[in-house]
């Protein structure tokens, strides 16, 4: 029996494919290692979120039609953040050579740790990402807490006038 070109090809790759199994098995367990490794070696990274309901007045939204992304950006001023890096003394505990960094830098290292959402049209969440789950859960309550302490006293100097 004769056999056709089409089979003899079809057993070729068979036998290419059984050959070369063992280097796509150590491909693939290379690979895998490799994510392994990486994945153990890598930093954890901590997200914090504290939610924070807004209530403004009636007169005020009409007012001001863009006031949620005003009250969105809100936390992340220099008003909120600046006490927040002196009470929690953030210059020397991101210090680098024992040296203090400026209360800039604190401030430009804690506002890219920062992401800001609104889920609803009365919230907002400020969550943190950290490398430890304790600094990321402090900053986004502290944050929370500055947040709606500032919000306060401009409402009552508001309502003063």
């Amino acid at each position: 029996m004769n056999a056709t070109p089409d089979a003899t090809l079809h057993l070729d790759h068979w036998r290419i494919m059984r050959s070369r199994i063992w280097l796509v098995i150590l491909v693939f367990l290379l690979t895998l290692g490799g994510a392994a490794i990486f994945t153990y070696l890598n930093p954890q990274n901590y997200i914090a979120s504290a939610t924070i309901e807004s209530q403004t007045g009636k007169n005020q939204q009409l007012a001001v039609p863009n006031l949620e992304e005003g009250q969105l950006q809100a936390p992340l001023s220099h008003a909120v953040l600046d006490p927040i890096i002196q009470r929690l003394n953030l210059r020397t505990r991101w210090s680098q050579n024992g040296e203090c960094i400026s209360l800039e830098s604190a401030y430009n290292k804690l506002h890219q740790m920062i992401v800001l959402e609104a889920p609803a049209q009365h919230l907002i969440r400020i969550s943190v990402q950290a490398t430890s789950a304790q600094e990321a859960t402090l900053l986004a309550n502290t944050i929370a807490e500055e947040y709606v302490s500032q919000e306060t006293l401009q409402r009552q100097a508001t309502a003063k006038t």
